[in-house]
């Protein structure tokens, strides 16, 4: 159920319980590059505008911690929340405070974090089910800005959705795309090629539209999908290129 109103202290608290997370160092490339709600490197600058090495110095983890209590605690906006997170972690952090949310925050903020997060429907943090939930408590008119809206009004009741498939996963996700383009080159990114799908949808059955990334991405409810069926390609990866 969701809240009238945010509640901020819950979400702060729970802010502060992903300051405490273990810092992992990257597997590549050691300490340099780490992986944390907050840190996303070693060295960080300290109020007195020095470079220190939070891995190597515990007390400069201490002051660097505190900073982003001190951070926390000024928060006045659930959004503010998108600016000291890294995006790795912005569905990790929703998953644990969407139930303190107002309707107009979580569309807002879902809306912001699934264009950022990089691969967003393979997150591990929430099942499809899962997400689906969260998106059929949104707000449309939150999520998306005025042209989004205007392009899904103008869509016809049933329209053609496309999707690169790589190997091993499914057609089931909730984001999809109206260009075939965009599909094809999202096939041919990396050197694992994946399979263009094509489906139908009903247009109620979409819950937004975004534009921002010049992907023309549909987010759905995959359930709904007809039609569904792979398409033959013959174009070539330099053809694709953008």
């Amino acid at each position: 159920m969701m809240q009238k109103a945010t509640d901020m202290e819950s979400c702060k608290r729970i802010a502060k319980v992903f300051l405490d997370m273990d810092i992992e160092s990257d597997p590549y490339y050691g300490d340099f590059i780490i992986h944390h709600p907050y840190f996303s490197s070693s060295i960080v600058m300290n109020m007195s505008g020095d470079l220190c090495n939070i891995i190597k110095d515990p007390s400069a983890l201490v002051l660097a911690k505190q900073q982003f209590r001190e951070r926390i605690d000024k928060a006045n906006s659930y959004q503010y929340f998108l600016e000291i997170l890294n995006k790795p972690y912005l569905l990790a952090f929703l998953k644990y405070t969407h139930s303190y949310l107002s309707i107009e925050d979580l569309s807002e903020y879902l809306s912001e974090a699934w264009q950022r997060v990089e691969f967003p429907n393979h997150d591990a943090t929430f099942t499809k089910p899962q997400a689906l939930t969260l998106f059929r408590q949104c707000d449309p008119s939150i999520m998306m800005d005025e042209e989004e809206q205007q392009m899904l009004k103008d869509l016809p009741d049933r329209f053609s959705v496309y999707r690169c498939v790589k190997k091993g996963y499914g057609h089931k996700a909730l984001s999809w795309t109206l260009s075939k383009d965009v599909a094809e080159w999202f096939s041919l990114r990396f050197s694992d090629h994946g399979m263009v799908y094509k489906a139908e949808i009903q247009k109620e059955d979409v819950f937004a539209v975004f534009l921002n990334r010049g992907e023309q991405e549909i987010v759905l409810n995959y359930k709904k999908l007809e039609k569904v069926r792979a398409l033959k390609q013959s174009r070539r990866h330099d053809d694709l290129m953008r």
